[in-house]
């Protein structure tokens, strides 16, 4: 069996999704409105991970020395491919009035609320009852690492066929939950202010607020920051998990300079609260347009923008690296010469 064959990124996909929207109009100048989005999804995979087994760290045999194992389970010899399952559960809700005053002005008073939850589980091998399994119970330390009394016993579950049991002995279920959620309050005023010999000023002012968090919380036993014995085999998790608060101000006006010409000038200030140093910043914007012609329209812009760090960036944990393994039996198997500097290369590239 091939080491890729069987993995899927999707088998099966269930989602259920409900929606309700509505308005209310109190007066001929005031409505208020309302949105509601509810969304419960599964998703159900298989993984290759759980079945490639070999010897973390240096392993020494009291007979045979320094060796290193590698070996991909059949999943038909281990009760089925791993399965991994997914859920999740979100949440949308938007609820707000808004009206004209003075027969010219438009405004705009909303609340924005969204959240989404996560949960995923599978069966994941486990260090130290992957190596009682396959080596036995190490008899002290050698190396830097393990050392071992392989024997008979031990050579069959190395070599030998594996079972469901076996494959039941080495894992455990690992459990990862990961929330996020987002709060926004959004007052927005638009419309003319007064009259130009060319055309109307207009403008646009908003001021908002929001409030984002987030939490990922994978199994204990998965963190790389973990010590116990009990890690996680052949799997790494990254976790982390903050809150951020921002408040922000803009303000628009579009300018009518001559008959053909217009100008718009914007400006906004926002404000992010957390544990970096961001801080607030200030952008900017403005744009010409000139029509020479009834169908002949050019426009000029310029702007500048701030973009602050991710969440994930400001308070995720350390992230992990996997390393490249070499499968010198598959390479030997297609005529490969290990002994030569070349066949060696070539392994290596393959």
């Amino acid at each position: 069996m091939h080491y890729y064959d069987w993995a899927t990124l999707s088998n099966k996909y269930n989602k259920t999704s409900a929606y309700v929207s509505g308005n209310y109009r109190f007066t001929d100048n005031l409505e208020g409105y309302g949105q509601l989005l509810v969304t419960h999804a599964r998703d159900q995979m298989t993984s290759r991970a759980s079945l490639y087994v070999f010897n973390q760290g240096n392993a020494t045999d009291k007979t045979l020395g320094m060796f290193e194992y590698q070996r991909i389970l059949d999943p038909e010899q281990s009760g089925g491919m791993p399965q991994r399952v997914y859920r999740e559960i979100g949440n949308s809700a938007n609820m707000g009035v808004r009206g004209t005053v003075f027969d010219r002005f438009d405004w705009d008073m909303g609340l924005t609320f969204s959240s989404s939850e996560m949960k995923s589980w599978w069966r994941q091998g486990l260090t130290n009852k992957v190596h009682a399994f396959l080596f036995g119970e190490a008899i002290g330390t050698a190396n830097g690492g393990p050392l071992y009394d392989l024997g008979p016993e031990q050579f069959q579950h190395m070599f030998g066929p594996t079972s469901a049991a076996d494959f039941m002995a080495m894992t455990d279920i690992v459990v990862n939950r990961n929330k996020s959620s987002a709060s926004t309050a959004q007052f927005v005023f638009a419309g003319p202010l007064f009259e130009l010999p060319a055309g109307e000023v207009e403008m646009a002012f908003v001021a908002e607020a929001s409030h984002s968090k987030y939490d990922l919380a994978p199994d204990m036993r998965s963190r790389n920051s973990y010590q116990g014995e009990d890690h996680t085999f052949n799997y790494n998790a990254t976790w982390g998990g903050g809150s951020r608060d921002r408040y922000g101000t803009g303000l628009e006006l579009r300018v009518p300079v001559f008959e053909r010409l217009t100008a718009t000038l914007a400006g906004r200030y926002d404000r992010y609260d957390d544990i970096s140093d961001v801080g607030g910043a200030s952008t900017w914007a403005a744009a010409l347009e000139w029509r020479p012609l009834d169908n002949l329209l050019v426009r000029a812009n310029h702007q500048t923008s701030f973009l602050a760090p991710n969440l994930m960036w400001v308070y995720g944990g350390p992230v992990s690296s996997y390393g490249n393994f070499v499968n010198d039996y598959m390479c030997r198997k297609d005529g490969m010469d290990l002994s030569t500097t070349a066949g060696r290369r070539e392994c290596n590239n393959s």
